[in-house]
């Protein structure tokens, strides 16, 4: 089967269960299953490895949350100078079957030769779906529960090779840790600026009014009232 033959079967057998669910189906160059709120939205991203004559169906769940978003883009514009034009596909964390099961592979889902399976593809995606990512999502519109897993008691350097990716990790996990009021947020601060001053000493880093990224994030958080953090 082509690809294009591929995904266009499986979003017509996943489209029922995912409108079902409050999702639209949208087809650009990240096609896949979006819904919004007035916070955010969720997103399902799907897309294929042409392994012609047969195709293999990788897919990432992601949440986004339009406030780390303005703070990132703030960052953006004042400090890299870089317009961020599409916020469409930003997302704040994502995870799959395979990051949640700590598996080194592409996709854990069969290859695709016939429609037939196509269909078996798609019940054990709607399974993973509905079992475990939906309620994940849910728990995650509160950025807290975000906060407990990337900046929970057990340290993350990075986000490689953990159940969970953020985009942009240090300064993401630091505009988490901000807005919760997280207890940990001055070890973190200091633990990513250390890095910079570090890496500063080979490779040097933009200073913007004597600060770095990371400090210039501090003072973009700190602006007085400006953001509301969780409760």
């Amino acid at each position: 089967m082509k690809k294009t033959e591929t995904k266009k079967i499986l979003f017509n057998q996943l489209k029922p269960f995912f409108e079902s669910k409050g999702y639209q189906l949208v087809i650009s160059k990240y096609s896949g299953f979006i819904k919004r709120f007035d916070s955010g939205r969720d997103w399902i991203y799907f897309d294929a490895y042409d392994f012609n004559p047969c195709q293999n169906i990788h897919y990432s769940v992601m949440k986004n949350i339009i406030l780390i978003d303005e703070i990132w883009q703030i960052i953006d514009e004042r400090y890299f100078n870089v317009e961020r034009l599409n916020l469409e596909f930003a997302h704040t964390l994502k995870f799959s079957y395979e990051s949640l099961n700590s598996l080194n592979k592409s996709s854990y889902l069969p290859d695709i030769r016939e429609e037939k399976d196509v269909l078996i593809n798609t019940d054990m995606i709607i399974e993973f779906i509905s079992c475990i990512a939906l309620p994940m999502l849910e728990r995650f519109n509160d950025i807290r529960e975000i906060d407990k897993e990337i900046n929970g008691d057990i340290f993350w350097e990075s986000d490689w090779r953990k159940p969970f990716q953020v985009g942009n990790f240090p300064f993401h996990r630091l505009i988490i840790a901000f807005l919760c009021g997280n207890k940990n947020f001055e070890q973190l601060y200091h633990y990513h600026n250390g890095l910079f001053d570090y890496s500063n000493k080979e490779y040097p880093v933009k200073i913007i009014n004597g600060k770095n990224s990371i400090e210039y994030l501090r003072a973009i958080l700190e602006e007085s009232g400006k953001w509301n953090t969780a409760s």
